[in-house]
């Protein structure tokens, strides 16, 4: 998009290089010819790399205007661009009289309507600076210029992938406006976002993952430098695949996620910054997400995994200066499900109407990394029932990634997870009930330790057949019977309530929340056993 923007401005460029040769009496019967050269110019400015055509020009002595309507671009050999149109551009406030000054005349704005970008993405394209041709004379006059109002209204664009005519990333509208604009801070395709007062609003953003089956689509965006504020409605991260057809077309077991986030918003950051390859953001609130995993254990984990990382090393990973201090979330949802074998179905648990406060996570090469904690806040209910409070410390700067995080949970029937139970660990319980949890857990790179206190009374489960659950015959009852007589305590409360050790050790190939789950489920286990 930067270099379509660049190509469009060199067509005004052009215009302004050729609208001296007209003059006040002569202008209305000028246009035709100031057309024709400018149609000559623009294919020199761009070194005959693109073609512009104009349906008309209208030059407004006394109005201090220049206004084009229905402009094209189009490349005249191999190019990525596959054409930039706008219904029209128009110049404002033209300074007629600076002119003889300057070979150039100042003016206050530029309005483009309408422009709509069409590019088309070759395999291992590279675009070479020598397209567009670079004149030092020219050069110096636009220097000269005074700075000047940028207006875009409702423009749209699409990049298409050569080799099969998908769709890559579409917009289907945005505005711009920025103010004290340098005009060859643009032509030397300076970021469009470091422009002084710079507003953007746009809608209907889609890019298509096609190979990953998924696609994030954006409703609305806003984005304002002054305030150093930006908004998203709803963003989402949607899989184009049903849940059990994702993991088969993929080849190997994954988790699909289903992300959805209503509302969003950026504010306190400094986009001039980006210049020193840094970037501070104050506070990013997210409201009312809704998150479903789904994993299919049905399908086979792929033959070679990586290891997945902590946030030491992914705080280490990133060759850019990055700082967020406050993360909100609030009514949110997240649900996670899957399908282990043999069961006929799906189990699942849910943390609701959560709310949560992320502060200070950095990058490595961040000023204030090395005394950097991660701090974690998080209140929900636990399948929508129980009160549920998760704390995390998390020191990124510690190379042995050594954290804290603690867990509480509040009274609970442990049939509210049965379907959990039953259709992924094949236990089912019939009996009891859980009066409260405390867990503190002290993690590192390799292992899990710590403790764990769950109070409970008259448990008594049911170990299913792994192999047929549905099918629980004399086998399953003995085991159930020496499991419920002496292997299980039933009772757990009270000052003779006994406390589990944490003892795990890693799974390199899993991630960081399912460390943190098994490590709890060791201190469980060893509690009830």
């Amino acid at each position: 998009m930067k270099k379509a923007l660049k190509v469009l401005l060199i067509g005004i460029i052009s215009l302004l290089l050729l609208t001296g040769l007209t003059s006040l009496f002569i202008s209305y019967f000028y246009s035709d010819t100031l057309q024709e050269k400018l149609v000559r110019e623009f294919k020199k400015q761009t070194n005959n790399s693109y073609s512009i055509s104009i349906s008309d020009i209208d030059l407004g002595f006394l109005s201090r205007s220049i206004s084009i309507d229905s402009v094209r671009v189009e490349p005249t050999s191999n190019s990525k661009f596959r054409s930039i149109s706008a219904t029209s551009v128009s110049m404002n406030g033209i300074q007629w009289l600076s002119w003889w000054s300057q070979t150039v005349p100042n003016f206050s704005e530029i309005e483009v309507t309408g422009p709509r970008v069409e590019i088309v993405m070759p395999e291992n394209y590279s675009f070479q600076s020598s397209q567009l041709r670079s004149d030092s004379s020219e050069t110096a006059a636009m220097d000269s210029l005074d700075s000047f109002k940028f207006t875009l209204k409702n423009g749209s664009g699409v990049v298409i992938e050569e080799a099969s005519d998908r769709e890559l990333l579409s917009i289907d509208d945005i505005s711009l406006q920025a103010t004290q604009v340098n005009l060859q801070q643009l032509l030397t395709q300076s970021e469009v976002f470091f422009l002084e007062g710079l507003t953007v609003n746009g809608a209907g953003i889609k890019w298509p993952l096609h190979d990953k089956y998924y696609e994030i689509t954006i409703a609305d965006f806003s984005f304002d430098k002054n305030s150093e504020s930006a908004t998203i409605s709803e963003l989402n991260f949607i899989p184009t695949l049903p849940k059990y057809e994702f993991s088969r077309q993929r080849g190997y077991q994954l988790d699909r996620i289903h992300l959805e986030i209503p509302q969003m918003e950026l504010r306190g950051f400094t986009l001039d910054s980006l210049d020193d390859n840094h970037f501070e953001l104050d506070t990013l609130s997210i409201q009312g997400a809704w998150m479903e995993v789904f994993r299919n254990k049905q399908i086979p984990r792929p033959e070679e995994e990586s290891v997945k990382p902590l946030f030491y090393e992914i705080a280490s990973s990133v060759d850019f200066s990055f700082g967020l201090n406050t993360t909100l979330v609030t009514s949110s949802d997240i649900i996670y499900e899957e399908h282990k074998p043999p069961s006929d179905s799906s189990g699942s648990v849910s943390f609701n109407d959560l709310s949560a406060t992320l502060t200070d996570f950095r990058t490595m090469h961040h000023p204030k990394f090395n005394e950097t904690i991660f701090r974690w806040d998080v209140e929900t209910l636990f399948m929508n029932t129980t009160p549920l409070s998760v704390q995390l410390e998390y020191p990124l700067y510690n190379i042995e990634n050594e954290h804290t995080v603690k867990v509480q949970l509040e009274s609970i029937d442990p049939r509210e997870v049965g379907g959990m139970l039953r259709n992924v660990g094949f236990v089912e319980i019939e009996n009891g009930f859980v009066d409260g949890l405390d867990a503190e857990m002290y993690l590192n790179s390799e292992s899990a330790s710590g403790e764990v206190l769950v109070e409970y009374r008259d448990l008594k489960v049911k170990f299913l057949n792994k192999d047929n659950p549905d099918n629980n015959g004399l086998k399953e009852g003995v085991k159930n019977f020496i499991a419920n007589t002496f292997a299980i305590n039933s009772n757990n409360t009270g000052n003779d309530a006994e406390t589990g050790e944490i003892d795990f050790e890693r799974e390199k190939n899993k991630s960081i929340f399912a460390y943190w789950w098994k490590s709890l489920l060791s201190g469980l286990k060893d509690v009830i056993q």
